[in-house]
């Protein structure tokens, strides 16, 4: 969850409140610095996949259909992180409509689709299990019917999940939030997003978070673990058998054939496996401390500089798993390393905006 921060402060004046001036540096390189490097690295490669999947060559693939709202998804949470991270560094604002905005909008539009990429990817991830490792009911799920029904369920979850978080907070001004470590400038009415209640005393709001928490990160994250585990090594297997059938079958006329459909086969999902042990990787250092500090959040606790370090730092992580997708795409993918090149080649030699266009739409 990407919550946004009410202990923004001016540095005129900290001493007349509990709150570490610290934080304020934290927050200029964090979200300052930091994170529209993140968002914009991001931004380049979820918009150049998208481009890529929409190739021809890759519309009939139902794994790479998967790639496809993954991208999106990815793109849809950078470009809604960049409110957030400007809500941190600019707590309160002189337009009511951007504090409504603040406090029903904007945690829930910039979560859902954080949520809705997590659960694609276990889509995935399922659908490279039974490939491996249950081969004779593979076609049950890898099909078009199929995975339209998992990913519109991975939307439907993520909203359901994130749903209660557009009523935690109203929009007030400043003086009437006990939160909000903002000080106005001058005598104008400054309105900030407040928590309606404080959830270091609610029992239910932590049974809400933590329960949010295990759906969208936890039980995804042991999901991946195992089945990914369980898909290496069936991998592992079936690689020993194609190399026994192969050498049993050098006498046969129909050996040249089969070697190469069966390397053609061992390519591509030697491929894919690599891509998911990456997505593994990746989403356990990046998405874990996301996950146990969104369950303990806490506007009461924002003046506080070790948990402003740490909210900063999981913020960080958490859009940087949504940002470098697409170039372990590349790193993993032959295939879209090739149409990538191509599309670049192609897109330079273009010197009019339709050409260029058409370039992008046939890469090849």
């Amino acid at each position: 969850m990407m919550d946004r921060n009410t202990g923004n402060l001016t540095r005129e004046n900290p001493e007349n409140y509990n709150f570490d001036p610290r934080i304020l540096d934290v927050h200029a390189w964090a979200y300052g610095v930091l994170s529209p490097v993140i968002i914009s690295v991001g931004v380049v490669g979820n918009l150049l996949t998208i481009l890529i999947l929409m190739n021809p060559k890759f519309k009939a693939g139902v794994t790479y259909k998967y790639f496809l709202i993954l991208a999106a998804s990815d793109l849809v949470a950078l470009l809604f992180s960049v409110s957030v991270f400007v809500h941190i560094i600019h707590e309160a604002t002189l337009v009511y409509a951007t504090a409504v905005w603040y406090s029903y909008l904007e945690d829930f539009l910039a979560n859902v689709p954080l949520s809705t990429s997590v659960f694609t990817v276990i889509c995935i991830t399922i659908d490279r299990f039974y490939s491996i490792c249950r081969p004779t009911k593979f076609s049950t799920i890898h099909n078009e019917k199929f995975a339209r029904k998992a990913l519109l369920g991975s939307l439907i979850l993520s909203v359901i999940v994130w749903l209660p978080v557009c009523f935690l907070k109203t929009p007030v001004e400043v003086d009437d939030c006990e939160s909000s470590y903002f000080v106005p400038p001058d005598n104008r009415t400054w309105w900030v997003a407040c928590m309606v209640h404080d959830t270091l005393t609610e029992p239910l709001y932590l049974v809400y978070s933590w329960g949010r928490q295990t759906i969208v990160t936890f039980i995804p994250l042991a999901l991946m673990i195992v089945l990914n585990i369980m898909t290496i090594k069936g991998f592992i297997r079936v690689s020993k058998k194609r190399k026994e059938m192969k050498n049993n079958s050098v006498l046969s006329s129909a050996a040249p054939t089969l070697s190469s459909a069966t390397e053609v086969t061992h390519s591509h999902d030697r491929n894919l496996i690599r891509l998911l042990f990456a997505v593994v990787v990746t989403f356990f250092i990046t998405m874990v401390p996301a996950g146990v500090f969104n369950a303990m959040y806490s506007e009461y606790l924002t003046s506080d500089f070790e948990y402003e370090v740490f909210r900063a730092l999981a913020n960080d992580l958490e859009i940087l798993n949504h940002a470098l997708n697409f170039y372990m795409y590349i790193l993993c993918s032959s295939q879209i390393r090739l149409t990538c090149r191509a599309l670049i080649r192609r897109c330079f030699s273009c010197s009019s905006s339709v050409s260029a266009f058409a370039c992008m739409q046939h890469p090849e």
